[in-house]
Order: structure tokens, then C-alpha cells, then sequence
């Protein structure tokens, strides 16, 4: 919306962080009170691990497995990373039986969205890998995507349906390779590029359907960067 546009670019922005991938999420199945038990994400650790390895900043850091929890993300300082990537299910209020979307995390830990409305964030990009992380599907935004907004994020990188495991992990990680090469095109370049790339191969027959690839959408303010490193 207008709003959103002029708040990310509202003088009162904090300064960018420094260059500094944080990555979180895990390939074990989670329970959800009252619902049954959510699939394994399989690709979700591989998917992190490619992700981070194109950032060649040391103090990069991945939250995996057992240590993707809520508290251990809290303590990876999120407020001082440019690139945070979540690799998990997103679910809706009534999935989550908490009242309020969340990431499911390991250990069924969750972050809900006022968990992370609450927080003072600086990224450049946020990175939600999984199934309807913008909203129900119907085309809205959900409060989970406005929520890092409100908490500082200046884009985001989201899905509008449910997306196959190995299908976000392949263009996600492409996304970023392509915005790690072409850094001053922006990220919706580097989107536009990724798309591109999964229809044309054709080592699968269903990579040319938009089901594979078209799902993802930059929310927020796309700018160029100059950043190289």
C-alpha cells in the first residue's frame, strides 16, 4: 500500500545492517495443538545451508534442527542482520491455535506475528521459504508478513499458495544468487531472473508451470543496493 511505501521510506529508517546472514529452520516434522502433525520440510536444512554459503560475511549464522527455536532466534540478534530467512510452515490463526499467525519452529516453538511486530529489525530482505507466507491464498496479506514491516523489515520475499518443499528451496536459493551477482538490480530483478531460469528448465516438465514457480512475490521496497559483500 502507499502507507507501507512511505513508512520504509520515512526518514526516521534505521541505518542498514551490516551484511549478515541469519538463517533458521528445520527439516523435522512439528505438532500443532488440535491439528494433526505437520509434514517434515526435507529440503528446508539444505535449502539454509546454500542460502547462507553465498554470503561470505563470518558472522553469518544458522539456527538448524533442535536449535531453530524461538529463544535461540532471540538470541541470534535478528535486529543486526541485513538477510533473515525462515525455512518453515507458516500457519493461520486457526492453524496455529494461538489466535494469531505463526512460524512453526522446532521443538513447537512458534513465532507468532506479535512476536515479531515487537521487534527492532534493520534487514534488507526477509525470507519466508514455505507454504501461504503472505496470507490465506486470497490474495491479501496476512498479519504475519505486515508484521516484519512493522518491525522494520524493508522487503519481503513470500508465497501466495502452497508451494512444494523442493520447488521453494530451488528458487529461493536462486533468488539470492542471482541478487548476490547482480547486487545494484535489486532483489525484484533478481525474482524476475529466478522465475525465468526455473521455466526454462527443462529437467522437469512441471518447472514451466506456475505452480512451480510463480507462487513468490516481493513485498516492501525493492531498492538497489550497493552492497557487495
Amino acid at each position: 500500500s502507499a502507507s507501507a511505501l512511505w513508512y520504509l521510506r520515512s526518514p526516521e529508517d534505521v541505518t542498514p545492517a551490516p551484511v549478515s546472514f541469519l538463517g533458521i529452520g528445520t527439516q523435522q516434522a512439528s505438532s500443532v495443538p488440535g491439528t494433526a502433525a505437520l509434514p517434515a520440510l526435507l529440503a528446508a536444512e539444505p535449502e539454509l545451508r546454500r542460502l547462507a554459503s553465498t554470503f561470505s560475511n563470518p558472522a553469518s549464522t544458522l539456527l538448524l534442527g533442535p536449535s531453530a527455536t524461538t529463544s535461540a532466534f532471540r538470541r541470534a540478534n535478528p535486529g543486526r542482520r541485513s538477510v533473515i530467512a525462515f525455512a518453515a510452515h507458516a500457519l493461520s490463526a486457526r492453524q496455529s491455535g494461538l489466535r494469531e499467525p505463526a512460524l512453526a519452529l522446532s521443538s513447537d516453538s512458534f513465532l507468532t506475528a506479535s512476536d515479531i511486530a515487537a521487534m527492532d529489525l534493520s534487514a534488507d530482505w526477509v525470507i519466508l521459504s514455505g507454504c501461504n507466507t503472505a496470507g490465506d491464498g486470497a490474495g491479501s496479506v496476512n498479519a504475519l508478513a505486515q508484521a516484519f514491516t512493522l518491525a522494520g523489515a524493508r522487503s519481503l520475499l513470500v508465497s501466495h499458495w502452497s508451494v512444494a518443499d523442493r520447488s521453494a528451496a530451488r528458487l529461493t536459493t536462486a533468488v539470492v544468487g542471482h541478487f548476490r551477482a547482480h547486487p545494484r538490480a535489486g532483489q525484484a530483478d533478481a525474482l524476475r531472473r529466478a522465475m525465468i531460469d526455473t521455466m526454462e528448465d527443462r529437467s522437469h516438465p512441471l518447472n514451466a508451470h506456475p505452480s512451480t514457480w510463480a507462487a513468490f512475490s516481493l513485498l516492501g521496497e525493492a531498492r538497489r543496493t550497493d552492497r557487495q559483500d
